[in-house]
């Protein structure tokens, strides 16, 4: 093969490559829902609630949204479902457990008193833990993966205890 060939050649392979990385990066990209779909969608697949408590002002949420949430692994993205509450928005109400909510009300529900904010709810609904502050993508997965990890024995223990 001639020199301008074999540097087509290269260069078309590499086009291939990057273009196959894009697409597994979107692929990969996380699934927002609304609050009320989340919970639905929880309950039906029996997994946990991650919610993002962000305000358009807080740049660290932008920036959580942005950076840590993609990052994170296939595997947490596949076993939450994950929502996002604008602590700040005046016009949005929430049904959870059979009452209606201002974004603040139920924040404050949460325990969440800053932003961002994440709150993990289980698959029926029930807190779990709320966490205040900017994570990285690497923290917020640990935690994510701990978060499973107890859910799964917890469930694992209920089984045994009913026989199943």
């Amino acid at each position: 093969m001639n020199t301008t060939r074999r540097t087509y050649f290269l260069g078309f392979t590499l086009l291939l490559l990057l273009w196959g990385t894009a697409t597994a990066v979107n692929a990969q990209q996380l699934q927002w829902h609304s609050f009320e779909e989340a919970l639905d969608k929880a309950q039906q697949q029996s997994k946990p609630v991650v919610i993002d408590v962000w305000a358009p002002w807080c740049g660290w949420c932008y920036k959580m949204k942005n950076e840590t949430y993609p990052q994170l692994s296939e595997t947490v993205k596949e076993n939450f479902i994950f929502t996002r509450i604008n602590r700040d928005s005046n016009e949005d109400s929430y049904r959870f457990k059979g009452s209606r909510y201002s974004a603040i009300e139920l924040a404050q529900k949460f325990r969440v008193n800053s932003v961002p904010g994440i709150v993990i709810l289980s698959a029926k609904g029930e807190y779990i833990l709320h966490m205040s502050g900017f994570r990285k993508a690497n923290k917020l997965e640990q935690i994510l993966q701990n978060v499973r990890k107890v859910i799964a024995q917890q469930q694992k223990c209920c089984a045994q205890l009913h026989g199943r």
